[in-house]
């Protein structure tokens, strides 16, 4: 119908302005501040340590010898990024951050024909093309982890995947989500998914990937398996200590408990580290639950249950750096083709969604001094931005709820 295209395409303009209109004055406001230089002069990492998060791992996994062979506290991944690293480093060094690229063009562009199949052709104009584009690839999460160079990237590939091959190549999807949940464990939130759409078997089928994937890894590397596992399992506790307890797990990041850190430092106050971490594990897991609750209870389109996992596995873990950002892509790519109605509930998800994707590297250090430079305000909006729309989207499913109630009985006494 002409009038669900025109909403949809309303949408995908107004994403584009709003980025585009973020992205203008991210660079006049670090255009302004470039003699001071990096991070006034701009909003990602240090040019030092560019494609680090990828030059590291996999120099470290080349001899497939990661957790015993590694320096303490620097493997926090899982066995099967380690191994992936390995035969990633076979590749020459001169394409490693090539790859990576092409990694991200590809699933970009999937989900760009995705979008394709639900608008007519007349309604494909240049500006349409131009937008959507625009949006997909020149964005803040996808340039900031193409700068890291970030392992991240291959996860959402995997979602990707794991999403559009769900229905007709379940095998495809289901190895696809094992792959990166055995890589990081936090995609295991994306079961959520197959549980609103009661896959049970195919729950079970990939849990037990997980599992193979963990053992054959750890059968692959250097020395035995138990030694492995033992030592994998003191890689990650020393380094989320080291993180988790200083200032380095909330810059470039966006997780409630990093909120939390950087109101207390600008407040001043003295933080009992352990017992907040405590306290915050039992919180994100209630939250959790309740959440998997109304997951299951109340009638959900694909983007919002898309978009409610990608929320909690962002907020809710003790770090959650920008990379992660790159996952919204895909609920914000469903949200484009799926939106029915021109409303006030889609015109704050698709203005939140442009605003998750926006450069956001204001420095707090404007407000409070003793505060580092690369103190930035996202730490603080993009939670809000995604406490919002969780917000929303119990709101909504909640109304879309009782109109069902209530056209129930009209349809009975008919």
């Amino acid at each position: 119908m002409p009038t669900r295209e025109f909403n949809k395409n309303y949408y995908l303009f107004l994403v584009f302005g709003i980025l585009l209109g973020f992205i203008f004055v991210a660079l006049c406001y670090h255009s302004y501040f470039f003699d001071r230089g990096w991070p006034y002069s701009h909003f990602l990492f240090r040019t030092s340590d560019q494609f680090m998060d990828l030059i590291n791992p996999i120099t470290s996994a080349r001899k497939f010898d990661p957790y015993i062979g590694g320096k303490m506290g620097t493997m926090p991944y899982f066995p099967i990024a380690y191994l992936f690293g390995g035969f990633y480093a076979k590749l020459p060094q001169f394409l490693w951050v090539p790859a990576l690229f092409l990694a991200i063009t590809t699933a970009n562009l999937f989900l760009f024909k995705n979008n394709l199949t639900s608008t007519g052709k007349h309604q494909r104009t240049k500006f349409f093309y131009v937008s959507l584009l625009f949006i997909l690839f020149f964005n803040y999460p996808v340039i900031f982890a193409l700068d890291r160079g970030n392992l991240e990237v291959f996860i959402f590939c995997g979602f990707v995947t794991a999403y559009l091959n769900f229905s007709k190549r379940p095998l495809i999807a289901d190895l696809s989500l094992a792959a990166v949940i055995a890589a990081k464990l936090y995609p295991g939130l994306f079961l959520l998914f197959y549980l609103k759409k009661q896959k049970y078997k195919r729950i079970v089928v990939v849990i037990g990937a997980v599992v193979f994937f963990e053992l054959i890894s750890l059968h692959i590397f250097k020395g035995p398996i138990v030694k492995n596992f033992t030592y994998q399992l003191e890689h990650q506790t020393a380094f989320h200590h080291n993180f988790n307890k200083g200032p380095r797990g909330v810059q470039f990041a966006h997780s409630l408990f990093g909120a939390a850190k950087t109101i207390a430092f600008i407040q001043k106050s003295k933080m009992d580290l352990n017992s907040m971490m405590t306290g915050y594990t039992i919180f994100a897991l209630a939250t959790a639950a309740i959440f998997t609750i109304i997951l299951l209870r109340y009638p959900f389109e694909d983007w919002q249950i898309l978009l409610l996992i990608f929320c909690l596995m962002s907020l809710l873990p003790f770090i959650s750096y920008d990379y992660k950002l790159l996952h919204f892509l895909l609920p914000l790519s469903v949200f484009l083709r799926d939106a029915k109605e021109r409303n006030g509930y889609n015109l704050l998800f698709a203005i939140n969604f442009a605003c998750i994707l926006a450069p956001l590297g204001y420095t707090l250090k404007w407000i409070e001094p003793s505060l580092r430079s690369t103190h930035h305000i996202s730490t603080l909006i993009t939670p809000v931005n995604m406490l919002m729309m969780l917000s929303l989207i119990v709101l909504e499913v909640i109304k879309k709820k009782q109109r069902q109630n209530q056209k129930s009985p009209e349809t009975l006494q008919v």
